[in-house]
């Protein structure tokens, strides 16, 4: 099997991003743990102002399991 596209330059790609509210989900299994977890997060991102928000949105709420201890975040 053979999946072709059209190649975007990098201005194209970020031209279709738009400026939506993004939700950004956070589970862990105890409350301690969450806190440490989205203490983790917060530095990353921090120290990394590049990184793509649409994809972590989308990675957090699709690719990751939901625990028992949760926290929702909207953010624009």
């Amino acid at each position: 099997h053979l999946i072709l596209e059209e190649y975007m330059q990098e201005e194209n790609y970020n031209s279709l991003k738009s400026d939506r509210p993004r939700l950004f989900l956070f589970s862990a299994k105890s409350e301690t743990c969450l806190h440490e977890y989205m203490e983790k997060w917060r530095n990353y991102l921090l120290y990394n102002p590049k990184v793509d928000m649409m994809a972590l949105s989308y990675v957090l709420q699709v690719k990751r399991e939901a625990m028992e201890k949760r926290i929702a975040i909207i953010a624009v």
